[in-house]
């Protein structure tokens, strides 16, 4: 999931786009939420100079773990997960179709890179995925140094690098969180929306897929259009949908499957699950990954 951020003096930017044209893009997302209702206010703070780096800073809460982050209320209470926490592994093999037949894939197992997160699939309150590193160690640009598992984050490397022989020049945003940094998240969110656009947008702690370390939300500063639905009609969001699983991600939140996954389009949420399952999943034709693995569909949190 994206989080409302807030923009800040940054030590460098990235490429030749500049600060105001960053703020024209927060801007009109703060616009598109008045429309809707949401009234959501997001505070923006500019100060970048064009100096041909490869940064951009988006503030974050300083101690906590890397994401695009929001202030956070005092005092307030955020509603507690109901189902099992993912915990003993199971190997199930996928059959979408006939297309992976004998692929082997392991939906339980939360330290499994083929893991199934959803609203009806928590991880543990306690899970920390194993072997996170910055991405920033592999060379690739992030917004506050985020993480991400280490084959994640090397093919990460891999899927950015192929991007900018392709002329784009991408940033990486809100990799690992912690449980306690999604509980912040989601407890904004649900103050400033409400329960059930809260719900449509961010994921309640224990049911993100950022807790996984699998996780990245991406996007192009040389664009208009950051963290917002239009991403998918520009020429970065395009190429990553047509060939992010060549380098193991798959586009999560597909436009039109709300009723599937749970949440919004997210054309900048992609989630690594490797590169044979990734490529076994563009083969199928699936369009969500609940339905490439056959299971049952998650468009709301179980109720006790």
């Amino acid at each position: 999931m994206a989080d409302f951020e807030k923009l800040e003096t940054a030590d460098e930017a990235t490429h030749s786009h500049s600060a105001h044209e960053i703020a024209v893009a927060v801007s009109e997302r703060k616009r598109a939420r008045r429309k809707q209702g949401i009234g959501l206010a997001i505070a923006v703070v500019v100060a970048c100079a064009a100096v041909g780096g490869t940064g951009v800073a988006l503030a974050g809460v300083s101690g906590q773990h890397d994401a695009i982050v929001v202030a956070v209320p005092s005092g307030t209470t955020t509603p507690t997960a109901t189902p099992t926490p993912i915990s003993a592994p199971t190997s199930t093999p996928a059959q979408p179709n006939g297309s992976t037949q004998g692929l082997q894939i392991d939906i339980d197992d939360p330290n499994s890179i083929t893991a199934l997160v959803n609203k009806q699939r928590p991880l543990a309150k306690d899970f920390v995925p194993k072997n996170l590193v910055k991405l920033s160690s592999v060379g690739v640009p992030s917004v506050n140094d985020h993480s991400m598992r280490r084959e994640a984050a090397d093919a990460s490397r891999e899927l950015y690098d192929a991007a900018g022989k392709a002329g784009h020049h991408l940033n990486f945003a809100s990799g690992y969180r912690s449980y306690e940094l999604q509980t912040e998240l989601y407890t904004e969110y649900v103050d400033q929306l409400g329960q059930e656009a809260a719900d449509a947008t961010s994921a309640k702690p224990g049911f993100s897929e950022h807790q996984t370390g699998l996780a990245v939300d991406i996007f192009e500063t040389n664009t208009d259009c950051i963290l917002e639905g239009c991403f998918g009609e520009t020429k970065p969001g395009k190429w990553l949908k047509e060939n992010s699983w060549k380098y193991g991600f798959i586009l999560r939140y597909e436009n039109g499957t709300q009723d599937v996954v749970g949440y919004e389009y997210e054309p900048w949420h992609f989630r690594y699950v490797g590169k044979d399952v990734a490529a076994a999943y563009h083969e199928s034709g699936a369009r969500t990954y609940e339905e490439f693995v056959g299971a049952p569909a998650a468009p709301d949190y179980k109720k006790p």
